[in-house]
């Protein structure tokens, strides 16, 4: 990364790809993409260690949706929605091997205590979850920041007060090592049962 932050015209730029639909969404729909090409990829791989994962589930749904239809209406909700489904679909896999590994864990799927942040994780798979996602949400606004991208101005996720969307937006090509880093850390059996009040 350099030393110093690049020029401003790099985030005025960002400004205005913002504020072009069609472009801004020939941002967010690649990373949408990519997102979903990572966790077959992950999938495909585990599948091969775990035989209780089923990695073809997840392909068959993402080639269900019409490449084209999300290519061309610059809906984020249907964009968004699809991201959601194949979520849903690689944690009921992915989850498999979490509880191969770590029965005694209990996780049953990706959530908190109280659905609103990314701490009071309900078991230990969670929390390993939580605190990787927090390295590489530090890492990437680290680096947004040291390029002079404005973090609050998003391509993918709704912009929202006291947040920082573009850092989430990128965080999505990546959360894949995490849960990877997650699976090779509890294949290490060096993780004892917490009681999580």
């Amino acid at each position: 990364m350099p030393k110093e932050t690049v020029s401003s015209k790099l985030r005025l730029r960002q400004y205005e790809i913002y504020q072009d639909e069609e472009r801004r969404y020939g941002i967010a729909y690649p990373i949408v993409k990519e997102k979903v090409k990572q966790s077959i990829n992950l999938l495909n791989e585990l599948s091969k260690y775990y035989k209780e994962m089923d990695a073809n589930t997840i392909s068959s749904e993402s080639n269900k949706e019409s490449t084209f239809k999300l290519k061309t209406t610059y809906d984020y909700r249907n964009l968004m929605m699809y991201e959601g489904r194949i979520a849903d679909i690689y944690w009921s896999q992915i989850l498999k091997a979490f509880n191969k590994l770590c029965p005694e864990f209990k996780f049953v799927s990706r959530n908190n205590t109280l659905n609103s942040h990314n701490r009071n994780a309900s078991d230990e798979v969670n929390a390993l979850l939580n605190y990787g996602y927090a390295v590489l949400e530090s890492e990437v606004r680290k680096d947004l920041n040291s390029i002079s991208l404005d973090p609050s101005i998003s391509f993918l996720h709704e912009l929202s007060n006291s947040r920082a969307p573009l850092v989430y937006d990128i965080q999505e090509l990546y959360r894949w090592l995490v849960d990877l880093s997650v699976i090779q850390l509890l294949e290490e059996k060096k993780l004892k049962r917490l009681i999580l009040s």
